[in-house]
């Protein structure tokens, strides 16, 4: 390889793939959770992904699996800035009123609970602009869409899993989220840090003591994400495995190690290669001389 190619290869080295500031801030959350789930003992399975229902080619996804104190919860993390609360909900009723003589109806708008269906952030402005307010379908619905079509794909696996009742549960950040409005043990809206107390208000004392092998390698076969880590330690992608040695700045080749699904292994060299990634819809492309490693997690969807 001549000298121009070689500083082309050195400069490729020094263009490092970095996570964007959303994506880098929901790991965030996820990682606390992982955190506090390690603490525990639990059997934890992250990000895993289901192909969905309906669409072709599209996953459904959750934050983490658990399965402990004998019973199996489906978690979702989220990092929302600000207050949340359920949205006020109004209906209109009939009003009789009295003028002079006469006797009337008229109607009149009045508060009627809450939409727990519906969840509201309110969060002040960076500048102080004032409060701005979103509203979001309540994550524990997609969480239980979630279960249910999971409970199909592992019936396929073990059909016990059709009869396992399968809990779910969100997780607020610590820091970022005031929940205090919709907090809740018995229905699951918590935060991060209370999850394993969650789990442990839902013990299952049939089984918290001797789990059942069956459940764990049956959840173990849900696939996750693909995947990249990047020079800088980071996943990237959520597209066994592919790992990339470099063998100097200057050197002509880096070493390309492919680990097979069957266990065998091939060595090859790559003087340029690079991943092509189709990422919800938008194309990617990443040189292997910026990656150090890559996952293959939906090779079982495929």
């Amino acid at each position: 390889m001549g000298t121009w190619r070689r500083l082309i290869r050195s400069l490729d080295a020094l263009s490092n793939i970095r996570l964007d500031e959303v994506s880098a801030y929901g790991a965030e959350g996820e990682e606390q959770a992982q955190g506090f789930l390690a603490e525990e003992g639990y059997y934890s399975f992250f990000n895993r992904i289901i192909p969905h229902p309906q669409k072709q080619g599209v996953f459904l996804e959750t934050d983490a699996i658990i399965y402990g104190e004998g019973n199996v919860f489906c978690v979702e993390i989220k990092r929302y800035k600000g207050r949340i609360y359920f949205p006020p909900k109004s209906k209109v009723v009939k009003v009789s009123k009295k003028f002079l003589f006469w006797d009337y109806e008229t109607e009149k708008t009045v508060f009627d609970g809450y939409d727990n269906s519906r969840i509201v952030k309110a969060k002040e402005g960076n500048y102080g602009e004032g409060v701005f307010y979103k509203e979001f379908a309540n994550p524990l619905g997609k969480t239980r869409y979630y279960i249910h079509h999971l409970k199909q794909f592992l019936s396929k696996i073990d059909q016990r899993f059709s009869r396992l009742f399968i809990i779910p549960v969100v997780g607020f950040s610590d820091t970022e989220s005031d929940i205090s409005a919709i907090r809740s043990l018995e229905e699951g809206l918590v935060y991060i840090s209370e999850i394993p107390e969650f789990i442990r208000q839902h013990r299952n004392e049939r089984f918290a003591a001797s789990p059942s092998q069956w459940i764990i390698d049956s959840l173990g076969q849900v696939p996750t994400w693909d995947r990249i880590l990047t020079r800088e330690n980071e996943w990237i992608q959520e597209v066994k495995s592919i790992s990339i040695t470099r063998q100097g700045t200057l050197s002509d080749h880096d070493t390309v190690r492919i680990l097979q699904v069957n266990g065998k292994t091939e060595v090859l060299a790559s003087s340029k290669g690079q991943v092509n990634i189709d990422k919800a819809g938008e194309r990617q492309t990443h040189k292997l001389r910026n990656i150090n490693q890559v996952r293959i997690g939906t090779h079982a969807l495929r």
